[in-house]
């Protein structure tokens, strides 16, 4: 009958213990474990990145992806499939990093012309006021969710248990904050 094999094809021998010794041992505190699964999903995290990201920050957030997971390895539930919570937290990082981007090339490409160098230190602070005065310009409750989610990294679900409501509420008022920000931004004279 032979070894059994992977998805890719590769025997688990070649490539160590299964998704759940993997998750035990990572739990246990052996960040050796991320090996095997790095090896089986990270073709997975590196497309779904791929479509939220710059090819330059792939390789960077694709091992963040991986030390996140090991990270809150605990919180995956027995029989829960590693790779959809891995291709979850991919998703909130690209997530993460695509507003990120987007807010600075909003700010960017409206108060600077095409010509000029957009790496200066003083462009980036520019760059920070300006986003700063988008923030003051949005309601308190739309602000609070977007430094939570964008500066500090709070997932939905965080946000919402510390501000006593659901992750619904939280999504809604992200959705209004960048919403509100593009309208200021594209009614903003360059």
């Amino acid at each position: 009958m032979g070894r059994p094999l992977r998805p890719d094809g590769i025997p688990d021998e070649v490539t160590g213990d299964d998704d759940e010794a993997c998750v035990r041992r990572l739990v246990s505190g052996d960040v050796r474990a991320l090996g095997p699964l790095y090896g089986r999903y990270r073709g997975v995290v590196m497309n779904v990145l791929r479509h939220q990201v710059r090819d330059s920050e792939l390789d960077d957030l694709c091992q963040e992806v991986f030390l996140t997971f090991a990270q809150v390895a605990e919180r995956l539930h027995p029989g829960a499939s590693v790779r959809s919570f891995l291709v979850g937290i991919a998703v909130k990082k690209g997530k993460k990093s695509g507003v990120m981007d987007w807010v600075r090339r909003t700010l960017i490409d409206r108060h600077v012309s095409r010509e000029e160098p957009t790496t200066s230190p003083q462009l980036r602070v520019d760059a920070g006021r300006d986003a700063e005065r988008l923030l003051a310009k949005l309601p308190d409750e739309w602000r609070t969710v977007v430094v939570l989610n964008v500066v500090e990294g709070w997932t939905a679900e965080e946000i919402a248990a510390s501000l006593g409501v659901s992750p619904n509420t939280v999504f809604t008022r992200l959705y209004r904050a960048r919403q509100r920000i593009k309208e200021l931004t594209e009614g903003a004279t360059p």
